[in-house]
């Protein structure tokens, strides 16, 4: 099957260089352009936007393999589709709560992207300062995932912790593994 979909793939990216005479190095700007095109276009062509990809499932393999307690979550996707070769549907997703809980604590833990740069469109407002209209504003998502606010093992890999709603930040913003605002990554 995948050799299949991998043809048409490649057909159909052929077709759309002929037929718009795109430049592989820059994202596609033709009329109508799909974002989910451009981002897939990204993937394959920016060596950094792949490294991130990659890092992040690294990331997670090497958590799962390396604490105990994460050991299990594979386990559960082995308890949804049992001994079947069938593909993981939407229906399954919802109970896939561990797997869930344990990719968004690596998030957290190995930031993919440390640091992201905002242009301020209007005034904010902070508890001693205010951050003019027009600036460039720095956030420490590092810093955001260590925060006193996620308790005093901020610093451990603990799926757990998002098991519980109780036991995570009140805050929406806490965590910030796919960005924040309008720009946030559309794999959320």
């Amino acid at each position: 099957m995948l050799p299949l979909i991998l043809f048409f793939v490649i057909l159909l990216a052929y077709w759309w260089w002929k037929q718009y005479r795109l430049n592989l190095t820059e994202p596609p700007s033709f009329p109508g352009a799909w974002p989910i095109i451009g981002h897939i276009h990204l993937i394959l062509g920016d060596d950094l936007y792949l490294w991130r990809t990659v890092n992040e499932m690294v990331d997670t393999s090497f958590m799962m393999g390396g604490v105990g307690s994460a050991f299990i979550g594979p386990r559960t996707v082995y308890d949804v589709i049992g001994d079947s070769d069938r593909d993981i549907e939407k229906q399954d997703l919802s109970q896939l709560v561990y797997l869930e809980a344990v990719l968004k604590e690596s998030m957290r833990v190995y930031t993919i992207v440390p640091i992201i740069a905002r242009k301020l469109d209007k005034n904010v407002k902070l508890k001693r300062c205010t951050l003019k209209a027009g600036r460039t504003c720095f956030m420490f998502l590092f810093g955001i995932h260590r925060h006193p606010v996620w308790g005093p093992d901020a610093d451990q890999f603990k799926p757990e912790r998002w098991l519980d709603p109780s036991t995570l930040p009140d805050t929406p913003n806490a965590f910030t593994g796919f960005g924040v605002g309008r720009r946030m990554c559309i794999g959320k």
